[in-house]
C-alpha cells in the first residue's frame, strides 16, 4: 500500500517552493528546456541511469543545461526533431526545404501493406523514362499503378510518418497564391486527422498562468511520488506548490494537474519548438 502524506512537513528537504521564484523570468527557450526535461524524467523507464541529472534538477529546478551533457540529452529526447536547444536548424521549421536525411527516411515510410504488388515493369520504364503504349494489352494494367504513383505519399505511409506534412510547392505562383493553397490544404489535413491547435503562440501571460498554477513545483513532486511510490494528496500538493492563501486542492485538481499534463504532450513542446525558431534571428543561407 502507498504511503499518504499528511502534512507538508513530511516532504523531501530539497523542495522549497522560493526556488522556483525566478520562474517568471523563463524565455519560451528556457520553459521548453524546462518542460523538456521533465517529461523526460517521468517517462523514464529507468530513473537509476539519470540519477545525478535527477540531484541536479532538484538542487537547482530552474535549469541550465549548457554544463550537464545528460539533461541535454533529455531536451533532444524529449524534441524528437533535429534540434538544438541553443541554435535551432532548418528542419526544425514548420516549413523547409526537404533535406536528403528526410528524403532516406521517407523511403522506408511507405507501409508495404499499402505498396501496389509487383509494379516492377511499370517502375524500370519509369526510371528508363520509356514511352508506355496503353494499347498494348500488357499496359492496361499499368493505370493502376499510375493512380498509385500520384496518390498522396502520405497514403501509402505508415500512421504519423513524416511524409503526412510532405508537399510540392509550385514557385511560378505568386506568394498569395501559394499562401492561400498552403492555408486550404492545412485546413483538408487539419480536418482528417482531427487535430486542434492553439490558433494563437504561447506568450508571456502564459507564461504567468503556468507560474501562478505551480506547474513545475507539481511536476518535481510528482516525480518524487512516483520514484517512492508514495501519494501526495491534493491538500498536501496544494499546500506545496501555491503561495500561503493562493489556491487550493479542488485548484490543483481542475486545473495544475490537467495543466501540467497538458504541457508534456509532445504535441505542446513540438509547438514550442516551433515557436522558438521564429523567435531566433533568420541566417542567411551560405
Amino acid at each position: 500500500m502507498r504511503k499518504r502524506l499528511k502534512h507538508i512537513s513530511e516532504l523531501p528537504d530539497w523542495f522549497k517552493l522560493e526556488k522556483y521564484t525566478n520562474a517568471i523570468k523563463l524565455t519560451t527557450q528556457e520553459w521548453y528546456i524546462q518542460l523538456a526535461i521533465r517529461k523526460c524524467y517521468l517517462e523514464s523507464p529507468n530513473l537509476d541511469d539519470f540519477r545525478d541529472s535527477i540531484l541536479s534538477v532538484r538542487k537547482n529546478p530552474l535549469v541550465s543545461i549548457r554544463d550537464n551533457l545528460y539533461l541535454l540529452s533529455w531536451v533532444l529526447s524529449a524534441a524528437k526533431v533535429h534540434i538544438s536547444p541553443f541554435f535551432p536548424s532548418a528542419t526544425s521549421l514548420g516549413v523547409s526545404p526537404l533535406t536528403v536525411r528526410e528524403c532516406y527516411e521517407m523511403k522506408n515510410e511507405i507501409n508495404p501493406k499499402r505498396k501496389k504488388s509487383k509494379p516492377t515493369a511499370f517502375l524500370k520504364k519509369l526510371d528508363a523514362q520509356e514511352e508506355i503504349n496503353y494499347d498494348d494489352e500488357e499496359a492496361n494494367k499499368f493505370f493502376d499503378y499510375e493512380f498509385w504513383l500520384d496518390s498522396p505519399l502520405f497514403q501509402s505511409s505508415y500512421p504519423n510518418s513524416i511524409s503526412e506534412g510532405v508537399v510540392s510547392v509550385n514557385l511560378n505562383y505568386t506568394d498569395e497564391i501559394l499562401v492561400q493553397h498552403f492555408q486550404r490544404w492545412l485546413s483538408k489535413v487539419r480536418l482528417a486527422r482531427q487535430q486542434e491547435f492553439k490558433s494563437k503562440n504561447y506568450d508571456q501571460y502564459d507564461y504567468n498562468d503556468w507560474v501562478q498554477y505551480g506547474v513545475l513545483p507539481y511536476l518535481d513532486l510528482k516525480g518524487w511520488e512516483m520514484e517512492n511510490n508514495i501519494q501526495i494528496p491534493n491538500r498536501v500538493m496544494a499546500d506545496a506548490i501555491y503561495p500561503r492563501g493562493e489556491g487550493g486542492e479542488e485548484t490543483v485538481r481542475k486545473t495544475t494537474k490537467p495543466l501540467a499534463e497538458s504541457l508534456l504532450s509532445q504535441k505542446l513542446l513540438a509547438h514550442l519548438v516551433g515557436q522558438i525558431t521564429l523567435e531566433i534571428p533568420e541566417q542567411k543561407p551560405r
